[in-house]
């Protein structure tokens, strides 16, 4: 059964990001999160013998013929040791940065239990003397994406000597509502950091209430952009907000200044309550 009063929260826009795509996906039955699962499209990349060594503590031997690891790892969804199928998704290396350095990112799918999303795992290594790998920092065991799909994993260059991952999660849906997050990791102080949480989109055209109603027929697209600025460690965040809101047209840009005490772009009130 579909609890009518938490619906009913998710399509008038008062639960926040993280939450209301668990509720959106904690409604969806397990055969779609399958289908969804069966059909993600990630990229192949293949582990190198460094990459494979410094992982194996981790994620156990490496599968040749797949490109993948399965481990047991902990899902925050279920809240439990899973399964999981985990392959590179994204991977980049500084060789001229000082020390030098290698961004990756390990992703995949443990969980099909309602409310699962997929898994995504951050690391900065540095490469050794002798060619092998050293872990500096991570960001392990955090759930990412929806429908046990952790979206599309993207390396960008934050500042002049920063690059970090940006995470375009997939569109979960239910009933006509329609939601996608979009989050930023940086390292920053011996750690990666999750910077920002954000919509990019939010879209109520296909719900009952926009057919009973034109107010309740919402729909606005948040675009990120990174600008760069050649004073700043750490380049600020754009987000262009456009659509509409109780039927009247929105269109904005905001910028946020990343706070090195906080390790975050704060998020302004005009972002953060934008359908209140």
């Amino acid at each position: 059964m579909v609890d009518r009063q938490a619906l009913h929260l998710v399509q008038a826009g008062m639960l926040r990001t993280g939450r209301i795509i668990a509720l959106l996906l904690a409604l969806v039955p397990v055969s779609k999160l399958a289908a969804a699962r069966n059909s993600a499209q990630c990229p192949v990349i293949k582990a190198d013998a460094a990459l494979k060594a410094v992982m194996a503590p981790r994620y156990g031997p490496y599968d040749n013929r797949t490109d993948t690891w399965t481990a047991d790892l902990f899902d925050p969804f279920p809240k439990q040791l899973v399964s999981a199928t985990m392959r590179v998704c994204a991977t980049r290396t500084f060789p001229k940065m000082n020390p030098p350095e290698r961004l990756v990112a390990i992703c995949g799918s443990g969980s099909l239990a309602h409310g699962a999303g997929g898994l995504a795992e951050f690391y900065l290594l540095r490469p050794k003397a002798d060619g092998t790998l050293e872990i500096d920092s991570s960001l392990t065991g955090s759930g990412n994406g929806s429908n046990a799909d952790p979206g599309q994993i993207f390396i960008r260059q934050f500042g002049p000597a920063l690059y970090g991952f940006v995470e375009e999660g997939p569109e979960g849906s239910f009933q006509g509502t329609a939601v996608a997050v979009q989050t930023l990791y940086l390292p920053w102080n011996n750690k990666i950091l999750k910077v920002l949480d954000q919509y990019r989109l939010w879209d109520l055209t296909d719900t009952l209430e926009c057919d009973d109603n034109k107010l309740g027929c919402d729909t606005m697209k948040f675009d990120m952009s990174i600008k760069q600025l050649r004073r700043s460690a750490v380049w600020p965040i754009t987000i262009h907000m456009h659509g509409t809101l109780d039927a009247k047209r929105v269109d904005r840009t905001l910028r946020l200044n990343f706070d090195p005490t906080s390790g975050t772009y704060p998020v302004p009130d005009a972002l953060s309550d934008w359908d209140r």
